[in-house]
């Protein structure tokens, strides 16, 4: 079996990619939201506000 056919089954991207990715972007958010809260709490002007926009289009 190739790996396109691995990768083109439905049953591949229902069971292992699409969990996947959703297991990724969750810590993406979260990481997003800790960093940004540390950010807040120091007191940094700039970086807050551009984590919280990555963070909104992340997830």
């Amino acid at each position: 079996m190739k790996l396109a056919d691995i990768i083109s089954d439905p049953r591949f991207f229902n069971y292992f990619l699409l969990p996947f990715l959703i297991f990724i972007s969750r810590i993406t958010d979260v990481t997003l939201g800790t960093v940004r809260i540390v950010m807040v709490s120091k007191g940094e002007k700039i970086w807050a506000p551009l984590l919280g926009f990555l963070r909104f289009w992340s997830g």
